[in-house]
């Protein structure tokens, strides 16, 4: 398969096979120590020509090509079991209609009415494997000719700074209206539903229940369970996806809804239905546990601070990948004072403990999605050699 950066040489339309054309092709993920006709000679893999279709051109050796017609033969896809998946919504201008909890609170505060306007919003970003991770950010869902917004004075006010910005937007809307609402998703945005990111580099799906609305980076699939997110976050799915994928720079892909939807839902026994389910919200539990955690312990570390407040360095924010002598000397740097002679002991027991507490969720995780990737593995009857070129191509 080509990947990012790679070339293709004009040698590759030369060649035959016993029978049936052959072309010869080279996938480059860097610029070769050696000569590229010389690499071409050495690392040129084959495929035969029937494989490139009208539409566009997968290059990949037989072995690969085998594998995803495998996966996506003899199945229905997720479009006819689950629905299509949806994006997020438009605004047009984030900074006026997405608001952060402060803000949320003195709308309210100002017009209890507003508060029927206020959801719950999450970003692309926010949208994790297994976990969402939010920042307390609200949006003012205001769908097209819904309300007449001198009835909402306080959100009025907020909005009017904008006027001037809004009544630019590209579509035709009143000037504190959203530009693309999607209002026809309000019941889906509001039930369970797995949310993804737009672009990543690994399964990155959530079965999210928190009823939050979404930006346009971020897509959902609804009527959707643990089953479902079971496969999304399974290596399988994710090998196949990043190959229907558009590649962009860094190993990330654009989850496009015309690929997502492709994706096959292998039959199952009710049995191995809930079998993957239970494994799929043992790891979503496992991981909100550790999430929570690290959050809670990342809430302690501005104590050490004078004053008790301050921004952390990214690796303190990611304090459980230091020891407690790294962790100490990040600190100090930061705060340009070490801890307490008094207190450091007390810390290093605390720091220890909650490092223990995510480790342990790690490992369980890990436990759970071993089980989970075996258990996809069987519902696509795949042999070992094909996992195998599954496993050594999928990150995790």
């Amino acid at each position: 398969m080509q990947n990012e950066g790679s070339e293709v040489s004009p040698r590759t339309l030369a060649g035959e096979g016993a029978g049936e054309r052959v072309i010869r092709f080279l996938a480059l993920a860097a610029k070769p120590e050696t000569s590229l006709a010389e690499h071409f000679r050495e690392r040129a893999q084959t495929m035969p020509q029937s494989q490139l279709g009208n539409d566009s051109w997968r290059l990949e050796g037989d072995g690969p090509a085998r594998l995803r017609a495998k996966l996506l033969q003899g199945h229905p896809s997720l479009k006819q079991v689950y629905g299509a998946p949806c994006r997020g919504v438009v605004t047009g201008l984030n900074e006026a209609f997405v608001i952060d909890r402060a803000t949320r609170d003195a709308l309210v505060a100002q017009d209890p009415k507003s508060a029927q306007l206020l959801k719950p919003f999450l970003e692309g970003k926010d949208l994790k494997k297994w976990r969402i991770e939010p920042q307390d950010l609200w949006l003012i869902y205001i769908p097209k000719g819904v309300l007449d917004i001198d009835d909402y004075p306080a959100i009025k006010a907020h909005l009017l700074p904008f006027k001037e910005k809004l009544e630019k937007r590209a579509t035709k809307q009143e000037w504190f209206e959203l530009q693309q609402a999607q209002a026809a998703y309000v019941p889906a945005f509001e039930a369970a539903k797995i949310g993804y990111i737009d672009i990543c580099d690994r399964s990155n799906f959530v079965l999210d229940t928190s009823a939050s609305y979404y930006a346009n980076t971020g897509y959902f699939i609804s009527n959707a369970d643990f089953f479902a997110v079971a496969l999304l976050n399974s290596p399988a799915i994710w090998w196949l996806l990043s190959g229907l994928s558009p590649a962009i720079r860094g190993g990330f892909h654009r989850l496009f809804t015309q690929y997502v939807e492709t994706l096959p839902i292998p039959g199952a026994s009710a049995e191995e239905k809930a079998h993957l389910a239970s494994l799929a919200q043992q790891c979503q539990q496992a991981t909100e546990a550790r999430r929570d955690a690290q959050a809670a312990f990342c809430k302690r570390i501005p104590d050490l601070a004078p004053g008790g407040k301050a921004k952390l360095t990214q690796k303190l924010e990611r304090w459980w990948e230091l020891d407690f002598a790294a962790f100490r000397a990040e600190t100090k740097k930061l705060f340009k004072q070490d801890i307490p002679l008094a207190e450091r002991n007390d810390w290093e027991s605390y720091f220890n403990s909650q490092r223990n507490i995510v480790q342990g969720f790690t490992a369980q995780i890990a436990q759970h999605e071993a089980a989970l990737n075996c258990a996809v593995y069987a519902l696509f009857n795949l042999t070992a050699n094909e996992i195998a070129l599954i496993e050594a191509d999928v990150k995790t």
